[in-house]
């Protein structure tokens, strides 16, 4: 895959509310993984959510689809709703800010694609989440690799 979710984490540095690290220094509220338990909100976690690959001719393309998940507490409706409105400018405009993460993504340049709001249970705690898609199209020759 084209990208580190490192740089990700990087990236989503540059969003109000991040970043927020532990007693020992740890960030907590980014993470590369799905977590089991939430310490802190908001937290974005970052996973590939799929790819479609297609060949024609002499070409590859693939298209990365990565899942950027937002989560907030949710004990009050209108206060989640509050807290949850400004993030969805915020996550698109920081992706859209360095579009290779950080050059990280070598082929292709990601972009925010669509959302999702809802929620998500962790830990038997429900959070109110956004998720945000990005896409990242590449294209090489046919047997490159990709």
């Amino acid at each position: 895959m084209p990208m580190s979710s490192m740089a990700c984490m990087r990236l989503f540095l540059t969003i109000a509310g991040f970043p927020a690290y532990n007693e020992e220094g740890v960030l907590i509220n980014l993470l590369r993984y799905e977590p089991a338990v939430i310490h802190h909100t908001p937290t974005i976690y970052t996973l590939l959510d799929g790819f479609e690959r297609n060949a024609s001719g002499q070409l590859t393309a693939m298209h990365y689809r990565i899942l950027h998940r937002l989560v907030i507490q949710w004990q009050d409706n209108e206060q989640a709703e509050l807290a949850l409105m400004p993030f969805v400018h915020r996550v698109p405009a920081a992706v859209d800010a360095d579009q290779t993460l950080g050059g990280r993504i070598t082929m292709g340049l990601a972009r925010i694609s669509s959302g999702q709001s809802g929620f998500v249970i962790i830990s038997n705690t429900k959070y109110r989440c956004l998720d945000f898609f990005s896409t990242v199209p590449t294209k090489a020759p046919f047997q490159s690799g990709i």
